[in-house]
Formats: structure tokens, C-alpha cells, sequence
């Protein structure tokens, strides 16, 4: 779906994640206006090369935090001011939009939605890109969750036009990610696609089929389709749980939710940490109480086995699986098994798909900037369709 004129050379691609959203821009024609108007919120600029293209990443913590005086910090203001874990920063909004919830919490003694600290959020990164309204703007392009049933798009849209912005577009994550993959989209080929965020597991098997729409097209259709909450939340409390215990802190009865969330957004930092390095080291102050120590990729390994996660992945990737079967299509026809998501990057999760799957079938590179990257090389693509 396209809102405006489709032909402007600047384009930015936004994964709106639970833990972090990621902008993604080509290298040499955005990606100086990504760090440049950006650069306030953003935590980390990556740029990633494949198969001759260049693109720009920016990754911003998905955090609004909103303080007594009626400012609002967003991103890496709020870690940077030691706000994370304030009973006023707002995370996870992303799944409360998702599903249309009013949900709410309260701030600074006032009711604050989920949905409207989500609508804040996006309205200043995408006020940041987009510039004045009126002025040569460049196109944004959404991903869109497999999976979402619509009020997703309508809340975005509504944000945006809130803003003058009328140039964006949408594009479904999994023509995304099979495309970034870099697996051949052959007419007829099934992948599994595994995305595991911070809000929900999704596996969909797809298979590649014509687009009657335009001439030579491909486009992506779902066969089978399974959620959990076996997400990245899960990793964070399993951590805080192990963390308090080690330190002779009890995980539950009185004040045990003050001290989850005193460490809970640490928790999520060295889930990431675990991800490129073998032990990571905490030193926190859990109220009022100083604790220090330090956590193995073999130790996290071992909470996610004691905590039933990969038995929860399991079911997740077989109910995907069984509905695909009951369409015809067995698991050994799959070419591919295409992992995206901050948690598809802890090591023992993508070994135990490899082992699963196979390595020749799993492609897991930078599977935190895939959708964006993807999105990207979508929207200049008149040959694949960006609908699912």
C-alpha cells in the first residue's frame, strides 16, 4: 500500500521493535541524514554490506520516558540520563498497538496508554526523518509484523498524517526478510520464516508464488502460521530471576516487583552482550542493594533449557509446520529457514535451529537489521510484492 509519490531517491525503512527499532537507509544517499537527525535517540549506527549493496542501520531503544516536568526523552536520551528502569520510561509498546490494547499505566500520577507512549515515540523519530511538513520529504517505508491484523498500519498511519507526512508505504516483514536473505526466490520454493523479538515468537512457512499483479512478479504466500510469547521478555526474566537468586534476593512476595524492574532493561543489555561474547559481568545496585558477578553463554544456555524455552520454540515451529502439512507441503521440501529478531542472535537459539534445520538451510546474518535491510531493497523493487 502507497500513500504519495513513490519516486524520491531518499528512502528510510523503520522496524518498529519491542526492544529496539531500526532505521535502515542506503549508504551514501541517507545515511548521513540518519545520523545526522538521529543521532540524539540512536544507540548504534551499523552499515552492512551484500552482494554489492551498502546500507546504513541505526538502532534505537524503543524507551519514552516521561518526566515531572513535561519533557519527553526517547531512545538513547533515556539510557543516557539512567532512566531505563524509571517507574516513568514506558517500553513494549510495540505489542500493545499490535493488538489495539488501552492498556495503561500510570506516570507521574497521571493515566498514560501504551499505545499513545508508542504513538509519541514514532511521532519523533518519524518527525525527525520526514523534516516540515510540506518540504521535499523523503519515502518511509513501515514493516508490517506477520501476523497483524490491520490496526498496526491504521495506528502508524495515523501518526504519521498527524505529522503532514504523507509519502510512506508499507511492506510486509517476511518479502522482506526472504529478500535480504539472499536465498533464491524460485517460483514454487517454501522457507520457514523465524522471527523471535522481544514481544513474541512467529514462525510462518511461506511459499514463493507468482504476482498476477505485474508482469514476472513474485510475491509471498503463507501456508502456516504459529505465535508464542517465548520472546525476548522471557530471556530478560529468566536473567533477573537467576540474578536475584544468586544473590540471596528473593524473586517473589513483597517489593520482588521493584527489584525486577530495577534490573529487568540491565537483563535485556546482557541477553545482547551473550549474543557476540562468551560471559558478560554485571555490577548493579537492586534496591539499594549492590550486587556484582558475571553470566556465560553456557549459563544463559542453561536457564533457557530449565525454563522450557526451546521446548516452547519446538511447539511453535511444529504448529507453523502442521499447518503447512495439513495444505500439502511437508518440512523436507522447505529450502530455507530465514531467522530475524534480536533473540535469533543469541548463539544456543540459531544452534539449536541449525540442528534442527541444518546449517546449509539457516541463514541468520545480522538478524536484527534483516526486515529493514529488506524493506529497503523491497520498496525499489517493482518485481516482488511488499504484501504478504
Amino acid at each position: 500500500m502507497i500513500h504519495g509519490a513513490s519516486h524520491m531517491k531518499r528512502t528510510f525503512a523503520i522496524d518498529f521493535g519491542s526492544d529496539t527499532t531500526v532505521i535502515a537507509g542506503k549508504t551514501g544517499i541517507t545515511d548521513d541524514a540518519l545520523t545526522r537527525e538521529l543521532s540524539a535517540f540512536a544507540s548504534d549506527v551499523s552499515r552492512i554490506e551484500q552482494d554489492g549493496q551498502s546500507h546504513s542501520c541505526v538502532s534505537v531503544p524503543t524507551l519514552v520516558h516521561y518526566s515531572t516536568g513535561g519533557d519527553v526523552l526517547i531512545g538513547e536520551e533515556v539510557i543516557r540520563a539512567g532512566l531505563p528502569g524509571h517507574p516513568s520510561t514506558i517500553q513494549g509498546m510495540k505489542h500493545y498497538i499490535l493488538v489495539g490494547s488501552p492498556a495503561s499505566t500510570t506516570v507521574n500520577g497521571s493515566i498514560c496508554r501504551y499505545c499513545d507512549a508508542g504513538t509519541r515515540f514514532l511521532s519523533l523519530i518519524t518527525g525527525a526523518l520526514a523534516g516540515k511538513a510540506g518540504t521535499d520529504q523523503p519515502e518511509l517505508v513501515f514493516t508490517v509484523p506477520s501476523g497483524s491484523s490491520g490496526l498496526f498500519e491504521e495506528h502508524v498511519s495515523a501518526v504519521l498524517l498527524s505529522r503532514g507526512i504523507r509519502n510512506y508505504r508499507f511492506c510486509d516483514e517476511i518479502p522482506a526478510a526472504l529478500y535480504a536473505s539472499g536465498f533464491p526466490l524460485a517460483r514454487g520454493s517454501l522457507f520457514l520464516f523465524y522471527d523471535h523479538g522481544g514481544d513474541a515468537l512467529r514462525v510462518s512457512v511461506v511459499i514463493v508464488d507468482d504476482d498476477s499483479r505485474v508482469p514476472g512478479g513474485i510475491s509471498c504466500r503463507v501456508l502456516g502460521f504459529a505465535r508464542a510469547g517465548t520472546a525476548g521478555t522471557e530471556v530478560d526474566s529468566l536473567l533477573a530471576d537467576a540474578i536475584l537468586k544468586e544473590n540471596g534476593l528473593s524473586a517473589h512476595g513483597a517489593g520482588a516487583r521493584g527489584r525486577f524492574s530495577d534490573i529487568k532493561y540491565s537483563c535485556a543489555g546482557m541477553k545482547e552482550a551473550l549474543s557476540t561474547g562468551n560471559t558478560t559481568e554485571y555490577a548493579l545496585n537492586i534496591a539499594g542493594v549492590p550486587v556484582s558477578g558475571s553470566i556465560s553463554q553456557e549459563d544463559l544456555e542453561g536457564l533457557l533449557r530449565a525454563g522450557g524455552f526451546f521446548a516452547g520454540i519446538e511447539n511453535t515451529v511444529r504448529r507453523a509446520l502442521d499447518h503447512a502439512f495439513s495444505r500439502g507441503f511437508a518440512e523436507s521440501a522447505i529450502k530455507g529457514v530465514v531467522m530475524v529478531g534480536g533473540c535469533s542472535s543469541i548463539p544456543c537459539i540459531r544452534a539449536w535451529m541449525v540442528s534442527r534445520f541444518g546449517e546449509d538451510r539457516v541463514f541468520c546474518s545480522e538478524p536484527a537489521f534483516t526486515i529493514a535491510r529488506g524493506a529497503l531493497l523491497v520498496s525499489s523493487d517493482t518485481a516482488i510484492s511488499d504484501a504478504v
